[in-house]
């Protein structure tokens, strides 16, 4: 497999992995699951879901990250 497949492969797995965090933290900021497109009213839970996804990626990010460089 070519450096670009496996970085294209590597970005594709990252932003399902990013979405799923996403739909987690929206779920416990909520209470309920995030479907379809978000309403202005949604706006104020989604920035909180961003600050809560960064705070888990700061957390996860350093034991993903060297999986990479091997």
């Amino acid at each position: 497999m070519s450096e670009p497949q496996a970085d294209r492969i590597l970005s594709i797995a990252n932003q399902e992995t990013v979405n799923r965090l996403f739909r987690v933290c929206y779920k416990q900021i909520t209470g309920q699951r995030p479907v379809g497109k978000f309403q202005d009213s949604d706006h104020q839970a989604v920035l909180n879901c961003h600050r809560r996804m960064v705070e888990v990626l700061k957390i996860v990010a350093p034991a993903i990250v060297p999986l990479r460089e091997e």
